[in-house]
């Protein structure tokens, strides 16, 4: 059976985690409702991504940035107060990740930016000017259901935040997704790239795996007010959306 993560503290308390797992930022999270509960063991979450065998080099890629912004998180406000000090651009997006006390992140380009994925509550912004800042791409539905960094990934939109976590449901799908990718991954990216220009290719393979796992984004997507395109989400892929106005 799955470890659940109101299991979590007594499992370390009891020393049976991997201590990988029980680091700083783990038991931060016990303390700190701000950051998430992992919803399975380590060995179990681990083993349904994929992620982690190029820990190393993500890892030095962060560890050599010397760019660091931070902001502390003052003691005592809610979540929605910590998630509105989150930082947003008008034509770039930030990325980052969030401790019991501080947000650290980097400054991206106008549309990627990279996240530490070993960490266990991340975000990223989306540019404020874009038509689409308040609603999820395929490329973030993909990315969160595909890597195992950000058990609670959170993006930053011109006038939403939403939060997702990595629940017992989401990792139902995220079995899914991994079935599907060991059967039809490579056949489907090298017909991509056959029918897609260069640059193109994986954003057409995550909208078609997602379309695989049952997401059918309807024909005025652009212009599902949040409500929608979250209630889309957990119906199909049961990534439940909790969402806060960026101003109250």
């Amino acid at each position: 059976m799955p470890l659940l993560h109101n299991d979590i503290e007594n499992e370390f308390q009891a020393g049976n985690l991997d201590q990988s797992w029980t680091d700083t930022e783990l038991k931060d999270k016990a303390l700190s409702n701000h950051l998430p509960k992992p919803p399975l063991a380590e060995i179990e979450y681990r083993e349904l991504h994929d992620d982690f065998i190029h820990e190393e080099l993500h890892v030095e890629y962060f560890t050599e940035r010397t760019d660091w912004v931070e902001i502390g998180i003052p003691a005592d406000i809610s979540n929605e107060e910590i998630y509105r000090l989150l930082p947003s651009a008008e034509d770039f997006e930030y990325g980052g990740y969030l401790t019991e006390k501080a947000i650290l992140f980097i400054k991206g380009d106008e549309s990627e930016v990279k996240v530490d994925k070993t960490k266990l509550c991340t975000f990223h912004t989306h540019p404020t000017s874009s038509k689409n800042a308040d609603m999820p791409s395929p490329t973030d539905i993909y990315h969160f259901l595909k890597w195992a960094g950000g058990v609670r990934t959170i993006t930053v939109g011109k006038k939403w935040i939403w939060v997702w976590d990595k629940t017992v449901p989401v990792m139902n799908t995220v079995k899914r997704l991994k079935a599907w990718e060991e059967e039809n991954m490579w056949n489907a990216i090298q017909t991509f790239f056959q029918t897609e220009k260069d640059e193109d290719v994986f954003k057409s393979y995550y909208s078609h795996v997602l379309t695989e796992l049952g997401l059918i984004w309807p024909e005025n997507y652009p212009d599902l007010p949040a409500e929608e395109w979250s209630a889309l989400l957990e119906n199909c892929l049961s990534i439940k959306t909790q969402l806060i106005l960026r101003v109250e």
